[in-house]
């Protein structure tokens, strides 16, 4: 293959690289009323019944979820709870045992709070 079209093919692949990227891009949630998408599992707000969740996207530690005041998956408002802990673990038996491990109760599916999250993901709830 000769020198020009190894850069062609460079090129091609570095644009469908960087095309695949910028759709991944998720804005931050802007704290405006303006609710935003997240895959889930990753960093982000999440509308849940109750209050907006906020993750880190850092599992299995305290604090890695914050609950904000409002309810349209914005998560602005006032924080109302930062101790929250979400962590990733292989069924519902791991979950809790991770749970008691930090110092909480039972784990919880997020699906119960309307929250779409992967089924590893599980909120440890506390007394």
């Amino acid at each position: 293959m000769g020198t020009d079209m190894r850069g062609r093919t460079a090129l091609a692949v570095l644009l469908m690289v960087g095309g695949i990227g910028a759709a991944g891009c998720i804005p931050p949630p802007t704290g405006g009323g303006t609710t935003t998408t997240v895959v889930p599992g990753t960093a982000g707000c999440y509308n849940a019944t109750g209050h907006d969740l906020k993750y880190s996207g850092t599992p299995n530690v305290e604090g890695n979820i914050l609950e904000h005041s409002t309810t349209n998956g914005s998560c602005g408002g006032t924080v109302v709870s930062s101790t929250g802990l979400l962590v990733v673990a292989d069924g519902e038996p791991q979950a809790n045992a991770d749970c008691f491990a930090l110092g909480r109760d039972n784990a919880i599916e997020f699906a119960s709070l309307g929250v779409t999250m992967p089924a590893d993901h599980w909120l440890c709830t506390e007394s």
